[in-house]
């Protein structure tokens, strides 16, 4: 007989397979002879002189390779930037990997590449768009006074200052050429559809990639409490500071797009819930909007598992760390960490669980981690507050064990968290 862990982690690798691109496309594209259908819109392929493919994002590369399946030669060109270790087997796309979390200098490079490409496309052209969480730093092209070094130190600062991805995205906008529509002033005058694998809490459009194909005026008031907030102005350049507090209202890109979700964190959690029906457990999905830090998370799920014991509990969503320490880990791998810090006194058995699931968790080759009551005992747990101190649970986990590998998954709609009291 199975135990509840290996149930667990059969959901998280089950619900994680429904949402790659390779489930998903077949149900959102299909070709008829001349006649392409993508998300309801028809395109007589006919009266389309070429097709260009620019993917942006963790999943670009299979999302590209599904819609060569589909397509076939009939893409003239394509280019799909992806992480580093996450490329698929195009034969006409050409895949650009880049560095994340963290940017370096092939984010700029893949960023102009993608310019040269959409500055190809004419008015009898279509531009598919293949955009996808991990997107804000993979590709950039960015404004003219703004130094690569600086920009690299402005990400890091901003993912370890514990902001949400709205309010980082929201700073990456403003020095950037491509994001918040901007995309789209280079595609013009083609007509362009938008492909997109949501990583964002309620789908915003504006915050999946920081918005390269959807646009939004910026409220510069947002911006100032963002500045404020996290003391952006005392560790920055001037120039820096002078593009973030411009208060010009930008020019709406010319050329309509049309964009569509075609998964998200939701979908993620509904096959959780199915999965876990079908392996006999009495569930709910507690919070799809799960966001925070998270030492205060930890506390609530904690709870929330003694509150509704016997009940198997479903969460997605992004938490976030405030970086203190000098340790390796994610967000995952810390929440299950400090939530089973929270258990490991209350005579209970448990098993939580938290996973990305594009499969890297932070800097890190994990997707999450999944700890059960059984721990306990291990000698590595009476130092877990000193590996919590450091925010090292990456470390923790990898000596005890519990460490979530599924590899790149290709897809990337956020994080599964389960937890499970009797």
């Amino acid at each position: 007989m199975k135990t509840d862990k290996e149930k667990i982690l059969e959901i998280i690798h089950s619900s994680i397979e429904s949402v790659k691109p390779g489930n998903i496309f077949p149900e959102k594209i299909s070709l008829n002879e001349n006649i392409l259908q993508i998300c309801g819109s028809i395109f007589n392929l006919d009266e389309i002189k070429n097709i260009f493919v620019v993917g942006i994002g963790k999943a670009s590369a299979e999302m590209a390779l599904c819609l060569e399946n589909i397509l076939g030669n009939r893409i003239t060109a394509g280019i799909a930037v992806t992480k580093e270790g996450h490329s698929s087997q195009t034969k006409i796309v050409k895949v650009i990997e880049a560095s994340h979390p963290y940017p370096d200098e092939r984010s700029l490079t893949a960023g102009n590449e993608i310019l040269s490409l959409c500055k190809r496309a004419d008015k009898n052209d279509l531009v598919i768009n293949l955009i996808s969480g991990g997107g804000s730093v993979l590709a950039e092209v960015l404004k003219e006074k703004i130094k690569l070094a600086e920009w690299i130190e402005l990400n890091k600062f901003l993912i370890n200052s514990g902001a949400d991805i709205s309010e980082i995205n929201s700073i990456r906008q403003k020095i950037s050429k491509i994001k918040n529509g901007g995309l789209l002033c280079f595609i013009y005058p083609a007509e362009s559809i938008s492909l997109i694998i949501s990583d964002v809490i309620g789908d915003k459009l504006e915050f999946i990639a920081s918005g390269p194909t959807f646009y939004k005026q910026t409220n510069i008031n947002t911006i100032l409490e963002i500045i404020n907030k996290y003391q952006i102005d005392k560790h920055f350049s001037k120039d820096i500071l002078d593009y973030l507090i411009e208060d010009t209202v930008n020019e709406k890109p010319q050329n309509s797009v049309k964009n569509f979700i075609i998964a998200n964190n939701d979908w993620l959690l509904i096959n959780a819930k199915l999965e876990a029906e079908k392996l006999g457990y009495n569930n709910i999905i507690v919070n799809r909007e799960i966001s925070g830090e998270v030492e205060i998370l930890s506390k609530q799920i904690a709870q929330e598992m003694i509150n509704k014991k016997n009940t198997l509990l479903i969460y997605g969503g992004e938490s976030t760390v405030k970086v203190k320490g000098k340790g390796k880990g994610g967000r995952n791998q810390e929440l299950v960490l400090r939530i089973f810090n929270e258990l490991k006194d209350t005579n209970h058995n448990f098993v939580i669980a938290s996973a990305g699931s594009d499969g890297t968790d932070g800097p890190t080759e994990a997707a999450g981690a999944i700890l059960t009551s059984n721990d306990i005992n291990n000698q590595i747990c009476t130092e877990i507050n000193s590996y919590l101190d450091q925010n090292d649970s990456y470390n923790f986990h990898k000596l005890n064990g519990s460490l979530i590998k599924t590899g790149p998954t290709k897809t990337n709609v956020m994080d599964l968290i389960i937890g499970y009291l009797k």
